[in-house]
């Protein structure tokens, strides 16, 4: 234990031996499984709302404190955020000038104290004594606040997503995030069925309707946890969530739209000890949502689309992800990153028309990259397209030509006639390649033409180490070699 932490712990004695409990409490309600797992909704006695009762803001013993962390530390808070927490609290802070040099900055570390203060008493379930673990929480919480790498486990709801598999332990050995300052590495990562505690903190967490935050009740049935070793606060596991959909994504296509739930922190914190379900803690907003009543009318979707991964596909799908989580990360930059921002538009947008035109113009930044004024657009697109794909789909070389003289007619008509792809696929120039046409089926099967593209693409990279024009290349000679009157 440092100085600081022995410190502490003799500060938080004193100010227990002269406190008295609340005359009343605030109530949060928080659900806790029962015997069976089932969630109830139980009133938990709250005490961080009543600091103020028990807490002297400008008690000498911690503004002393307060000020040798100043010293001690590089942070830097904003006045704002600073004078917002203290407010938040209940406290006077009318004659405080944060903006005087370093007292933002004092009144930060004055937060940090308050806030250790506060998890020992919700620890402890009142101010009657100090908990038996006060000096784990108080090294704990401080190395949050000096920003020390340590293991944090995360988990973040796959919403739509179902799978007879409990557990989906994937790889992490190749996958590399990008644009990090500090520490950070991925330890492992699974896709696995939430314990009824878990599902209890998520849901909890997720009654305080914190913005951007709350989580549906019944679109969801696995999480992916990841356990990384970083700084609190950081949201780099982002990245290899949103390669993890996207990995999903492309790996099943006309599967329904998994998308990613908020991301929490979890912590070993008073919950923990009172409740017996972790402390929620950071985390970052979820994936787009659609609306449910704009779904239904754009897409005829029913209200949650199920992204079914059977289990005879799973160990498939973990040499996939091992193959391509590196390319599928789009905070990469890759030269594939504008192809993959495409494909991840056909999924978030709300109308099938969008979703075609996001397709459309997918296909035109890959298969046309790089092409000079000597051949026309369209009839390189199909000739490279249709090369491409006659590896890849189980369609023939007349349906692949179909699809493309589908897709660049819906487009048309889309940009230019301001027609709704219902109305297109009626229509006599349209020739459709599934049975019965409705603007789900298109989406879908466009879905999975772009998605053979863009893997064939990845697999070029990884195998040959071909750039999006040199595998271009590559498919003009094929394309010769088979007919030498193309030019």
């Amino acid at each position: 234990m440092s100085n600081l932490s022995e410190e502490l712990v003799d500060l938080f004695e004193e100010i227990i031996s002269e406190a008295s409990e609340p005359d009343s409490t605030t109530k949060e309600e928080y659900l806790i499984p029962d015997d069976e797992g089932q969630l109830v909704t139980t009133d938990v006695d709250i005490y961080s709302n009543h600091v103020i009762d028990f807490v002297d803001i400008d008690d000498e013993r911690i503004l002393e404190i307060a000020d040798r962390m100043n010293d001690d530390s590089e942070r830097d808070f904003g006045p704002d955020s600073v004078r917002s927490e203290l407010q938040y609290w209940g406290f006077d802070i009318s004659d405080i000038e944060f903006k005087q040099p370093n007292i933002a900055n004092k009144y930060g570390c004055v937060c940090v104290i308050l806030e250790i203060l506060i998890e020992v008493v919700e620890y402890a379930g009142g101010v009657e004594s100090l908990p038996e673990r006060t000096e784990k929480i108080i090294d704990d919480m401080l190395g949050d606040y000096r920003a020390e790498p340590r293991e944090i486990r995360s988990i973040c709801p796959l919403l739509n997503f179902i799978s007879d598999t409990d557990k989906i332990s994937l790889p992490t050995s190749q996958f590399e995030t990008v644009g990090l300052r500090g520490h950070f590495e991925v330890q492992d990562l699974v896709i696995k069925k939430p314990s009824p505690e878990e599902r209890a903190a998520l849901y909890s967490d997720s009654k305080k309707r914190v913005k951007g935050r709350t989580l549906p009740r019944n679109s969801w049935s696995h999480v992916v946890e990841v356990k990384r070793k970083t700084v609190a606060g950081t949201i780099y596991e982002r990245q290899i969530l949103k390669s993890l959909t996207n990995c999903l994504r492309l790996f099943e296509p006309e599967e329904g739209n998994v998308r990613l739930g908020p991301a929490y922190d979890l912590r070993d914190r008073w919950t923990s000890e009172r409740l017996g379900i972790p402390t929620v803690g950071g985390g970052s907003p979820q994936e787009f949502t659609v609306g449910t009543q704009y779904t239904r009318r754009a897409q005829g979707l029913r209200r949650h689309e199920d992204y079914n991964l059977k289990p005879e596909n799973v160990s498939d799908f973990v040499d996939f992800w091992q193959k391509y989580c590196n390319l599928a990360n789009v905070n990469r930059e890759t030269k594939f990153s504008n192809a993959l921002h495409r494909y991840d538009q056909m999924y978030s947008s709300l109308f099938p028309e969008d979703h075609i035109l996001n397709c459309s113009i997918g296909f035109e930044g890959t298969l046309l990259k790089d092409l000079g004024t000597q051949s026309s657009y369209t009839f390189r697109m199909i000739l490279r397209g249709g090369t491409i794909l006659d590896q890849e789909v189980d369609l023939d070389r007349e349906e692949i030509h179909r699809f493309f003289k589908n897709l660049y007619f819906a487009r048309g008509q889309i940009v230019h006639k301001d027609e709704v792809l219902a109305d297109i696929i009626e229509e006599g120039n349209y020739e459709p390649l599934v049975a019965d046409p409705d603007p789900l089926k298109v989406t879908k099967l466009s879905r999975r033409m772009f998605s053979k593209l863009i893997i064939f693409y990845m697999r070029q990279k990884i195998d040959c180490n071909n750039s999006i024009s040199e595998t271009n290349q590559e498919v003009d000679e094929l394309a010769l070699s088979v007919d030498p009157d193309i030019n």
